[in-house]
């Protein structure tokens, strides 16, 4: 994702992602990758600046500000089913994602 905010900077929902990305694992640990929180905070707030109306991008903001409730309402306007996932249920998720692949948290 950092590849593709590098190529197409003005993409909102990019930023969001990225933004989603760093967050969930700077929350569960999921990787070795330095993703501090201060950085999710910042790509959440360029998404949102660069369209307010992206329900994605709106999504991290909430999330980063930990408003789960506005986060979610952000999520039903996407079409992802993905997306309609509340914060504590993710972990959950992840975890049986990893298993089914075979893989485990460290």
């Amino acid at each position: 994702m950092r590849l593709v905010v590098a190529q197409e900077p003005e993409c909102a929902p990019a930023w969001a992602l990225l933004a989603r990305l760093y967050h969930a694992n700077h929350a569960f640990e999921l990787t070795d990758v330095d993703t501090p929180v201060d950085q999710s905070i910042a790509f959440a707030q360029q998404g949102v600046r660069l369209d307010a109306t992206n329900p994605r991008a709106r999504r991290a903001d909430h999330l980063r500000r930990g408003e789960d409730e506005e986060a979610y309402r952000a999520a039903l306007e996407c079409r992802d089913p993905a997306y309609y996932i509340k914060p504590a249920e993710l972990q959950e998720r992840v975890v049986e994602g990893l298993r089914k692949a075979g893989l485990t948290l460290a």
